[in-house]
């Protein structure tokens, strides 16, 4: 793996760190009462190494710990911590909750977002990782009160949030050191997940070092129109990207903007 493919994974690992980040707080109680909330006894530490405190407009401030024992996460409802309000889970992972890095900033289990933007707080719940995240995603009912799990959300691929935009995205890394992907934007359209932009990259039999990235944009209709056609060229020291179809425009929002990129206009003939 040469240099350049190393630098191209890891900024798929930091794409779009836009924040949709609720009011959590790690909870401060000292060990002698944390111990003494129901179920986690087994546990045997305090209770606020994997929980945090959630402020939820309505229903006030409520308190997330997760069992890493049976990988349940039991909610509660302050002042009343001595009965669960609400059980959600197991959640099967493969995530070490255990580890120093969760531990020491136990939002990074609940990753508490707004994902659909009503107001609420939402969790998702890391369960792999790899080249790309998957979660189990839970979405705030404020009719029921109650967390209820999204299949549609936790399908989704290393999901991100943008709050000011209102838009979610996902980045699904593959192969070739990375250099496959499809990247995707969604809105909520009459409370549904509506695909807005797909960009896709992947190999083509002229050379291992070139490869089609593709920018979609769905109608109104479902069906999807092509906005760019872009040929990638990898060399050594910098990338040459060909425009075949569309304009520079539709790749404005990619989430490999490249570094030392050459831009040739291909729409008339060949670049390279």
């Amino acid at each position: 793996m040469n240099h350049h493919s190393v630098k191209f994974i890891i900024f798929g690992f930091l794409f779009l760190s836009f924040s949709c980040t609720f009011d959590a707080r790690i909870k401060n109680e000292n060990a002698d009462t944390a111990s003494t909330v129901p179920g986690n006894d087994s546990l045997g530490r305090p209770i606020e190494s994997t929980s945090i405190n959630l402020k939820e407009k309505k229903l006030g401030e409520l308190l997330l710990e997760l069992n890493t024992i049976d990988l349940t996460i039991n909610i509660y409802k302050e002042p009343n911590i001595d009965s669960v309000y609400q059980k959600l889970g197991p959640v099967h992972t493969e995530i070490d909750f255990l580890a120093d890095e969760y531990l020491q900033d136990p939002e990074l289990i609940f990753n508490p977002e707004d994902l659909n933007f009503d107001g609420y707080p939402d969790i998702k719940i890391p369960v792999n990782s790899d080249e790309s995240f998957w979660y189990t995603v839970f979405l705030y009912d404020p009719k029921k009160k109650k967390f209820v799990e999204s299949e549609e959300l936790s399908l989704l691929t290393s999901l991100k949030c943008d709050s000011i935009k209102r838009r979610l995205h996902s980045l699904d890394i593959s192969g070739i050191a990375g250099n496959y992907y499809i990247y995707n934007t969604y809105k909520w359209k009459n409370k549904k997940l509506f695909l807005e932009f797909s960009e896709k990259q992947d190999g083509t039999f002229e050379s291992p070092d070139v490869f089609l990235r593709t920018v979609l944009k769905t109608r109104a209709d479902s069906l999807m129109d092509t906005l760019a056609v872009v040929r990638v060229l990898k060399e050594p020291d910098r990338e040459r990207w060909c425009l075949e179809k569309g304009d520079w425009k539709a790749l404005d929002s990619t989430p490999f903007p490249g570094e030392n990129v050459v831009k040739l206009d291909g729409r008339a003939g060949d670049c390279f």
